[in-house]
């Protein structure tokens, strides 16, 4: 029997402010990633086998916290005229 293994990368894109996105990257233990011109795009994939992350480390908490990484990830995208498909379809 076969191990499924998901795994996410999303697309490049633009982001509001580097190192915000950078600190949401270690926040969700994803790991950033950049290209483009001059690397002023950036992305993400994800690292294990977690596909998209439901939940990240409160270290404060000590505890996992459930949260919404989609909508908090839509907070970091620099406005653009057209907007494309931003995040690659992962099966869980």
């Amino acid at each position: 029997m076969a191990t499924h293994c998901p795994f996410c990368r999303s697309s490049y894109f633009q982001v509001k402010d580097p190192a915000a996105f950078e600190a949401f990257c270690r926040k969700w233990a994803v790991r950033m990633i950049r290209g483009g011109k001059r690397d002023r795009l950036f992305g993400f994939l994800s690292e294990g086998e977690v596909g998209l992350p439901l939940s990240y480390y409160d270290a404060e908490k000590d505890d996992w916290v459930d949260g919404d990484f989609l909508k908090e990830l839509s907070t970091h995208y620099e406005k653009a005229k057209r907007l494309g498909r931003h995040v690659t379809v992962c099966e869980y």
